[in-house]
């Protein structure tokens, strides 16, 4: 496995449709953007992969989104 959890996967499978339309929305967003390491999360799933978003699922369905949750599932201490 990768940094971050990542790991290798196959990208034919993960949809690209481009930038998250809660990018404006997320608080966790403006965090990745501060943090070096973390621009990695907002590459990943910010600007191409954000329908496999934890948070973009939450927010999505209507559900509270806790600050601290990552876009895997996780939760950032």
């Amino acid at each position: 496995m990768s940094l971050f959890g990542l790991g290798k996967r196959s990208t034919s499978s993960m949809p690209q449709v481009g930038n998250c339309p809660n990018m404006n929305k997320c608080a966790l967003f403006p965090r990745f953007s501060l943090e070096t390491a973390l621009k990695i999360w907002q590459s990943y799933y910010c600007n191409r992969n954000y329908t496999t978003c934890e948070r973009y699922k939450k927010l999505s369905s209507g559900q509270t989104v806790p600050d601290n949750l990552l876009p895997d599932g996780r939760f950032m201490s």
